[in-house]
């Protein structure tokens, strides 16, 4: 009630500001399926969370929120759309045969856009102003999630959330290349539930850790270090757990909390917990992945199916350009 004597008497900036600072508190834009939520929600949610940020003329009805209005109505019409595609391609018998139903993979494509986009960087291999477009991809194909990105920066954050916001889909393991990987990340995936599986670009220099006083076999000596101090992850352990439950109830996101525990953070005791964690589980996933061969050659495939997708997108895209070219 007090909210809505004192929106209409602020100017609609001020308006604005006061909102997110109240939603800040309340977090009632992760119930709206057009923002952070992988599930979308009824048309009545997002119409009262446009109309509370004064995107869809509301109690303010100006020009430019009329435009965002239309993007948003636009961006869940696209959200729905892309999920009845998905749901329907996988309601047929013949998808289980095409792979493995808790299986994905991720990758980001440049895409070339315009210098007024706020994630538009310069692409270094082409010298364009692009974007990147981080699509998550089924084992049985299908984008279940995509978002923007901005180029030339780690991936693994965007890889965790792509899975976590997507909450029709159970995925288990998650493989991605040398970008979508950090040993924090490893750790706060297997927290959140799920593994992440990285194909390593380079794997010249030891890579194997396992507790101190461990006993190492004399044929893997020069590649295993026994350096890992397993105190440290129980005396931090309950502070991991309230991070990855800050990332899977809404409050933060994995892009922000893997920003914030980065390589920038070493020296504090949480971030040396996490990376010694996420190096006991890189070493179980590499004797797994060098060891099976079924393994490794399921990661490759819905790794290639990923390759595959981007490739894809970028046909359709250069096919619009010149549609609207031509026109």
């Amino acid at each position: 009630e007090h909210r809505d004597r004192l929106l209409p008497a602020m100017p609609w900036r001020l308006a604005r500001s006061w909102r997110a600072r109240q939603d800040h508190r309340t977090k009632p834009a992760r119930n709206c399926g057009a923002t952070t939520s992988g599930t979308p929600q009824p048309a009545g949610d997002l119409q009262a969370f446009r109309s509370d940020y004064g995107y869809g003329g509301g109690h303010h009805g100006s020009r430019r929120g009329s435009h965002h209005g239309g993007f948003l109505k636009r961006l869940f019409d696209w959200s729905q759309a892309c999920q009845a595609a998905l749901e329907f391609m996988q309601r047929h018998p013949v998808a289980a045969t095409w792979g493995r139903s808790d299986l994905a993979s991720s990758d980001m494509m440049s895409m070339e856009t315009t210098q007024r986009v706020w994630h538009a960087r310069q692409d270094p291999r082409r010298n364009t102003s692009s974007i990147g477009i981080y699509s998550h991809v089924r084992d049985r194909w299908g984008i279940f999630y995509a978002q923007p990105f901005v180029l030339n920066v780690r991936q693994a954050g965007v890889a965790i959330e792509g899975v976590v916001r997507q909450e029709s889909i159970e995925t288990s393991q998650l493989a991605v290349d040398t970008h979508g990987y950090t040993d924090f990340a490893m750790a706060l995936a297997r927290l959140l539930g799920f593994d992440l599986c990285p194909r390593l670009k380079e794997l010249k220099q030891p890579h194997l850790y396992v507790p101190r006083g461990t006993v190492i076999p004399p044929e893997i000596v020069t590649v295993c270090e026994a350096n890992v101090d397993t105190a440290l992850i129980e005396k931090h352990w309950d502070t991991l757990a309230h991070l990855t439950a800050s990332v899977m109830s809404g409050n933060t996101s994995a892009v922000a909390a893997l920003a914030r525990f980065g390589s920038t953070a070493r020296g504090d005791p949480i971030y040396e917990a996490g990376v010694r964690w996420g190096r006991l589980l890189r070493t179980a996933f590499l004797a797994d992945y060098f060891v099976k061969d079924a393994f490794r050659n399921e990661l490759r495939r819905v790794l290639n199916r990923g390759e595959a997708v981007n490739a894809l997108k970028r046909v359709v895209s250069s096919k619009c350009k010149l549609i609207q070219c031509s026109d």
